[in-house]
């Protein structure tokens, strides 16, 4: 049944140890050196995976992008054969290629399970609206790259100064709204 459900493909080795010293072990003591060497479980993906899988001599292995476990007590990030995101890192010899496909946007808004944007605004929660606006940063994530000077060029530049005005209007529009809306008011909230 467990090779149905997780695809596991059982092949049992011998470790009982009152056969350990057999005859034929000694008549045939080539064996000895390989008896660890071969697999006794061998796993395979579900079918719905596969023609997702990378081409084989793609990649070196696979492992879990998030904690497999929310635990406290210990942070799990290694998978079931004990790789993580830092077990191969990438060739440092291979040049890194900007397709600048971050820079499309300012947002990195939050969806719901309905894949709908959600836009959170802090300031309707804080009583000191202006102490909440100085400890955000408005500028764009992505804009972090421009400090390295492989990445940086004056059309990142001004498209990053751009956004970043983008994003400090939408917060001081935000701020508005705050600033009228009355708690509990129905219809307000339903406009």
């Amino acid at each position: 049944m467990e090779e149905l459900a997780n695809g596991a493909d059982f092949k049992y080795m011998v470790d009982n140890p009152f056969v350990r010293f057999h005859q034929s072990l000694a008549d045939y003591g080539h064996d000895h050196g390989n008896l660890d060497d071969f697999d006794m479980y061998t796993w395979d993906s579900h079918e719905r995976l596969k023609p997702r899988m990378p081409k084989k001599g793609t990649t070196v292995g696979t492992t879990n992008m998030t904690p497999i476990a929310d635990t406290d007590e210990k942070l799990i990030w290694d998978d079931l054969q004990g790789e993580n995101l830092y077990s191969n890192p990438p060739d440092p010899n291979h040049p890194v290629v900007d397709l600048k496909l971050d820079e499309t946007t300012p947002w990195g808004f939050r969806k719901n399970n309905y894949n709908q944007i959600l836009i959170n605004n802090p300031y309707t929660k804080s009583n000191d609206m202006f102490f909440t606006q100085k400890t955000m940063a408005n500028a764009p994530i992505w804009g972090q790259k421009l400090i390295a000077p492989a990445f940086y060029n004056d059309a990142s530049y001004k498209k990053f100064m751009h956004q970043f005005v983008i994003r400090q209007e939408f917060e001081a529009l935000k701020m508005h709204h705050a600033s009228e809306m009355v708690m509990g008011d129905l219809a307000q909230r339903d406009r």
